[in-house]
Formats: structure tokens, C-alpha cells, sequence
């Protein structure tokens, strides 16, 4: 047995027990299982995963330090985020620290809320640009949080692993690609790959820079991926107005500009390994309309006066 086979099978086992021990927990769903499980391995793998001659004591090394043993960089992927809000920076840079480093065992499924939970303020996490109620908001608490779901779900497809669960956002996304981009909101919409290998895989999502950066090893690359999207309708945007009473009519004050919405094909071709072949599906981002806020305050000025200055 060679050196690299002793360290994933020490690894190995030692991840098996925390799954073992995570399946034998009484929650209410396959769910709160998964997510117990995803929140014990990040827990617990980082004082306990034993090489074949070493312990790796406190914080996981980096993936650098990794890549001998593990052999094989199976996916790397990077996105770039503006520094215009201190608040949405934050934000991704919290969750990638979340998320941090971990081994995933051969099956064994990840879940992005199970690992990073809920985007509260007590929590740690700031006001950001996001979408509320299909507008354009400022303060959406966790902002920014989707471009780190969505540049590890982009270098997971790149990998081959097994994507779960994964919806698009309802409008394009300006960090990265259509079709690789992974909407989460806690509680109702999650992110969640399977490792199909029959060895573990390390993960590792990182900021440097104002870049996001997701990365994953394993013993040896086994498969090549190739993702595509083909635009098959454009969907024009619509002007939309609010009544705003706190505006004088007349006065109109633009909200949110217009985008175009587009209908996808997505074509992910995987060559080797089990789940060779070709899959393909339709994904659809919503135009973005353009909207104005519209006054509807009676004007002070009595109809036919003027109080310009002579």
C-alpha cells in the first residue's frame, strides 16, 4: 500500500466514524440528518483526521499543503466581488470562512446552510445588495452569501461530483456564468453536492483579494468536465411604477434599472468515471424590470402661483 493509499484510508475511516455516528441521531428528517452531519465533520475533522505518519493538529493545512496527498486537483474555481459594499465583503468573506476546509468522505453529501447556518446579524453577518420581494434591496442581511455557494457549486460541477440540490437565481448573476450560479436562502433553498468517488475529497473555499476561490482535490482526476449554456429566448424588461407618497407629483425617481432575462440550455458533458454522459436541462432568469418611484404628494404650490424670486 503506498503512502498516499495509508493516509485516505486513515482519513477515510476516520470520516466514516463521524458519519456513522451522525446517522444514529434521532432528527425529524433526512434533512436535519445531513445538516447535523455536515456540521459535525466541519466540527470535528479539523483536531481528529490522522495521516498515515502525522496528526494534523487545530486548523487544516491549506490545499497546497494537501494537494501531495490527496494527489489531484479535480476543479478550481474563482469569482471576483466589487468593493463598493463594505457590508456585502463581509458577508462573503464570512461565509467562506464558514465553510472553510474539509474532507468529504466517498457518498457523503455536504450541505452550504448546514455548514455556514442561518445569515442572522447576532451571527456576524451584514446588510448587503441582495433581491427582496423581486426588487433590488441594500440591506438584505447576508448579502453576497450566494457568491460563495454559487463559486463552490461551479468548481463541484467542474469536478464531477454529484449535485443534489441547486436552483439558479431568478436573474442573472454578474460574478459568473449562466448555469453555474447556486441561490441559497436558509431554510428554504440549499446547495448540496455528493462525493461519487470511491476516495475522499478535500474542499477548500477561500477569499484573497477581493476573489473567491473554490478549490477541490482527490486522489487522482478521473473524470473532464465541460459546461455550456446555449440562450434559446430573450425576455425583454417592463417599466414598473411604485406610488411613493413621500414624493410630490410629478416627481418620478428610478429604483432598480432594467435587465433582460434569458431561457438556457445548460449542457454539462462528464467524460470517465461512473456518471459519464451528457446532461442537460432548461433554466429560466426572470427579466429584471425597471422601476420607478412615482409621487403621488399633493404639490404646496397652489395651481397658478409662482414663487420664483424677482
Amino acid at each position: 500500500m503506498t503512502e498516499v493509499q495509508r493516509v485516505f484510508r486513515s482519513q477515510y475511516i476516520v470520516i466514516a466514524f463521524f458519519a456513522l455516528g451522525c446517522a444514529g441521531h434521532q432528527g425529524n428528517s433526512s434533512a436535519t440528518k445531513v445538516r447535523f452531519a455536515t456540521l459535525e465533520m466541519n466540527k470535528n475533522a479539523n483536531s481528529q483526521i490522522q495521516g498515515a505518519d502525522e496528526t494534523v493538529d487545530g486548523a487544516l493545512k491549506s490545499v497546497a499543503d494537501w494537494k501531495p496527498k490527496f494527489g489531484a486537483e479535480l476543479a478550481t474555481y474563482t469569482t471576483r466581488y466589487s468593493g463598493r459594499s463594505r457590508g456585502r465583503g463581509r458577508n462573503v468573506s464570512l461565509a467562506a470562512k464558514k465553510v472553510g476546509r474539509f474532507v468529504l468522505a466517498p457518498q457523503q453529501t455536504f450541505s452550504f446552510n448546514g455548514s455556514v447556518g442561518p445569515r442572522t446579524r447576532r451571527r456576524g453577518f451584514h446588510g448587503g445588495p441582495g433581491i427582496r420581494k423581486g426588487l433590488l434591496v441594500k440591506d438584505d442581511v447576508g448579502g453576497g452569501v450566494c457568491q460563495v455557494s454559487s463559486t463552490l457549486h461551479a468548481a463541484a460541477v467542474l469536478a464531477g461530483l454529484e449535485i443534489v440540490e441547486a436552483r439558479p437565481h431568478s436573474r442573472p448573476s454578474s460574478y459568473i456564468p449562466m448555469g453555474l450560479d447556486a441561490m441559497v436562502s436558509y431554510g428554504r433553498s440549499d446547495m448540496k453536492f455528493r462525493n461519487p468517488y470511491a476516495f475522499p475529497i478535500a474542499v477548500e473555499v477561500k477569499t484573497t483579494g477581493r476573489n473567491v476561490i473554490a478549490t477541490i482535490l482527490g486522489l487522482n482526476r478521473v473524470v473532464k468536465t465541460r459546461v455550456s449554456h446555449e440562450v434559446l429566448k430573450r425576455y425583454r424588461y417592463r417599466k414598473r411604477n411604485i406610488n411613493d407618497d413621500a414624493l410630490i407629483k410629478g416627481q418620478r425617481v428610478l429604483v432598480q434599472r432594467g435587465r433582460r432575462g434569458y431561457k438556457v440550455r445548460r449542457t454539462i458533458v462528464i467524460a470517465g468515471g461512473s456518471r459519464a454522459g451528457t446532461y442537460t436541462d432548461v433554466l429560466v432568469y426572470r427579466a429584471t424590470h425597471r422601476v420607478y418611484r412615482v409621487g403621488t404628494k399633493p404639490s404646496m404650490i397652489p395651481s397658478g402661483r409662482s414663487f420664483a424670486s424677482r
